[in-house]
C-alpha cells in the first residue's frame, strides 16, 4: 500500500468549510492511520481467527475462532465471537464501487492471473446455520472444501445517504459500511 493522499488543507478561523475540506483531510488522516497499521504494525493476523475445520463429511463445520487482523490495505478487521460455518452460497461477486487503482479497490487483487478482460477467481460466501436463507449446507456438495483456504474479507459498500425533506438535508453524502465476509476460495490459482 502506498500512499496517495500526499497533501492536506490547513484551516482558518472563519473559513467556510465545503465537503471537499472534510473529504481530503478525512481522507489523509484514514489513510495515515492505515499506513500506520499496514507497514508498522503488519498485516495478517494478530490474535485469534484460527480456523479448524470440525463434524463430519456429511455435515462439516468450519470453526473460525474471535480475533482482530489487520488487511493488505491496513483495514482492521474483528471478529468479536467464535463463528461456527456450515452454509455456503457459490458466486460471490466482489462489487467494485471505487476508481480502479484506488486505495479502496479490492479487484484487482482477486483476479483471475492473465484473464483479459479481467474475470474474478470463483469464491463461495459461508454462513452460520439459519444466517442466510438460501445457502446449502457444506456437506451437500462433495469435495467442496478440498483445495479450498478460508479467507476473511472486507466488503466496503458505499451507501447514499438520501433522507431528504423539503425543509431539512442533512442526510445528503454518502457513507461507506464495512463488513466482515467469510469466503472460501479455490488454492489451485
Amino acid at each position: 500500500m502506498e500512499p496517495t493522499q500526499k497533501d492536506f488543507p490547513i484551516f482558518e478561523a472563519n473559513q467556510v468549510l465545503t465537503s471537499e475540506h472534510l473529504n481530503t483531510i478525512f481522507t489523509y488522516l484514514d489513510e495515515q492511520e492505515r499506513l500506520t497499521r499496514a507497514h508498522l504494525i503488519g498485516i495478517g493476523i494478530v490474535c485469534g481467527l484460527q480456523v479448524k475445520l470440525g463434524g463430519t463429511n456429511a455435515d462439516p463445520i468450519i470453526h473460525i475462532s474471535k480475533g482482530c487482523g489487520v488487511t493488505s490495505q491496513g483495514f482492521q478487521i474483528n471478529v468479536p465471537d467464535d463463528l461456527q460455518l456450515t452454509h455456503y452460497r457459490a458466486d460471490y461477486t466482489i462489487e467494485n464501487q471505487y476508481e480502479t487503482g484506488s486505495a479502496l479497490d479490492p479487484f484487482e487483487q482477486f483476479q483471475v492471473p492473465g484473464s483479459d478482460p479481467a474475470v474474478q477467481v470463483d469464491l463461495w460466501e459461508l454462513f452460520e446455520a439459519g444466517e442466510e436463507d438460501n445457502a446449502l449446507p457444506l456437506g451437500d456438495t462433495p469435495g467442496l472444501l478440498n483445495n479450498k483456504a478460508v479467507l476473511l474479507f472486507l466488503e466496503l459498500k458505499q451507501q447514499g445517504l438520501r433522507n431528504c425533506s423539503p425543509n431539512n438535508c442533512d442526510d445528503k453524502g454518502s457513507q461507506v459500511r464495512a463488513t466482515v465476509k467469510c469466503l472460501l476460495i479455490d488454492t489451485t490459482h
